[in-house]
């Protein structure tokens, strides 16, 4: 094989080409000075070269990059996981980047040369090279580098970054990974709970917590003392990767399976779709069921009538085994309202221990606005969990900006926010929560909320503030227009700031 067949970086030409003529690498600086790599045989030589000609050309398909991407990491020679870690490190071929890093990934055959190109993947403004990257690094059983990927996803990097770091996370194996994830569960960003509490629900296997951070919190305070056997009794050692091959399959089956089903209902004739509709609610496989809530949503959307046996449907998927489907049925529930609906929902909510269903059912109610839900409204203002508290107080000030609430319930509801509002404040995070409960307060009108609104004018979030002015102006109060012209102001020069730095 001749020169000219290696193509790509100079860098690689270079290594590859004093291993075939010299059997001495350049790349054998990487080694002790005392441990060389090996003259190649013709036939080494041959194979190197070969699947670094793939991985370098650009014509070659993925499967093609990756499948000798695994060949060369299946080989014994040092010379072979050399160029392997150049084609880490060369951020102009983004596709042999993550050829080699899903081939670590497949084949759980990490080195301990690939874990800082690969971390910079991770971290790379390139958001391609990210999964690849995060996938790649969960072989890694390595204590040091479990640590580095936890230390990617704390409070102050850029979101998309934390996000690969917990979808690495959610593929090890290991308490301090657990931990982590449990951690960020009262972490600041939603997107960042929502990704954890996911990620536990597949590093576990465990799927009736959903995204309640309460449970998943007791859970692990329950078992984080325990011999690794012990916990993880259940559990085989490469549940991890076995997990993500299946996830793989799972998440193209169910995005094709929806789209042949759409596809199905949308080309049969009308006078037969109700009967399939029906079918699809009524099957065996959630996934399916899931398309017929969407197909319903997509009907509801579009203003037509949708028939009693389908509302009939739609109700008894409140009681799904599949959290996802009780979602969704308790917000068609309310698109759908009739004479049971608020009956139907207010037993859910009784009954229902997933906080993304709680959420999905108060959002509901709110929906519905009708007074008879207040008591359940206010009952969850006190959640400790910042997403079921939030849909519990948007819900409530619908409800009291429909209807003005009186008397008891009145003062009953003032407190119930008052009292939520200060420990939010007090733990300074959740800028929705505070903006939902102080909205609520203004919704209700009660003067005790009035000092509540003062402090909020001080607040970081200018979401916050204006709930706090809008509350004051509610109750009538004088200081409302000062507090609402020292907003203003201090929007203005917040943006002139902004225009400073970057006209």
């Amino acid at each position: 094989v001749t020169a000219p067949a290696i193509r790509g970086s100079a860098t690689v030409k270079r290594k590859l080409l004093a291993a075939a003529l010299c059997g001495i690498s350049a790349i054998s600086a990487c080694a002790p000075p005392s441990v060389q790599p090996a003259q190649l045989s013709t036939a080494q030589q041959f194979e190197l070269k070969t699947y670094v000609t793939q991985l370098e050309d650009p014509a070659r398909s993925a499967k093609t990059k990756q499948e000798a991407a695994e060949l060369l990491l299946s080989r014994p020679y040092p010379q072979a996981v050399a160029a392997l870690k150049d084609f880490l490190e060369d951020p102009t071929n983004r596709a042999a980047q993550i050829a080699v890093a899903e081939a670590v990934a497949a084949r759980g055959q990490g080195h301990d040369a690939f874990v800082a190109p690969l971390m910079k993947m991770l971290t790379s403004a390139e958001g391609s090279v990210r999964m690849p990257a995060a996938r790649a690094l969960a072989t890694y059983k390595d204590p040091a580098v479990i640590e580095r990927l936890i230390a990617k996803t704390g409070a102050g990097r850029d979101r998309e970054i934390r996000l690969a770091a917990i979808a690495a996370l959610e593929r090890v194996m290991d308490k301090s990974s657990v931990d982590a994830l449990v951690r960020l569960l009262r972490d600041g960003d939603a997107e960042v709970r929502a990704a954890a509490a996911d990620a536990l629900t597949r590093l576990t296997n465990i799927r009736t917590f959903g995204r309640d951070a309460a449970q998943w919190v007791a859970w692990w305070k329950a078992n984080k003392d325990k011999p690794r056997t012990e916990w993880l009794a259940d559990l085989a050692d490469n549940l991890g990767r076995e997990k993500v091959r299946l996830e793989n399959e799972n998440v193209q089956f169910r995005d094709r399976l929806a789209r042949t089903l759409k596809l199905l209902y949308q080309t049969t004739p009308d006078v037969q779709r109700e009967a399939l509709l029906l079918g699809f609610l009524r099957d065996g496989l959630s996934d399916v069921r899931l398309v017929g809530a969407a197909i319903v949503n997509d009907t509801v959307a579009a203003n037509q009538q949708v028939s009693p046996e389908v509302r009939s449907q739609v109700r008894l998927m409140l009681i799904d085994p599949d959290w996802r489907l009780r979602r969704e049925a308790a917000l068609l529930v309310a698109s759908l309202a009739d004479g049971e609906t608020l009956q139907v929902l207010l037993a859910r909510l009784k009954a229902e221990n997933v906080s993304a269903v709680r959420v999905a059912v108060l959002t509901a109610l709110g929906q519905l606005r009708d007074p008879k839900s207040l008591e359940a409204l206010v009952a969850d203002v006190a959640s400790d969990d910042d997403q079921v508290a939030t849909a519990a107080a948007a819900a409530l000030a619908r409800v009291a900006g429909r209807q003005p609430l009186g008397g008891a319930e009145k003062s009953s509801a003032a407190k119930a926010l008052l009292d939520r509002y200060r420990i939010a404040a007090r733990r300074g995070n959740g800028a929705a929560l505070r903006e939902a409960l102080l909205t609520a307060m203004g919704a209700v009108g009660d003067k005790q909320c009035a000092d509540a609104f003062r402090a909020a004018l001080t607040d970081p979030a200018a979401t916050v503030r204006l709930a706090g002015v809008n509350g004051l102006a509610g109750l009538g109060q004088t200081d409302a227009t000062q507090a609402l012209a020292a907003l203003v102001r201090s929007e203005e020069r917040r943006v002139g700031k902004e225009c400073s730095l970057t006209c």
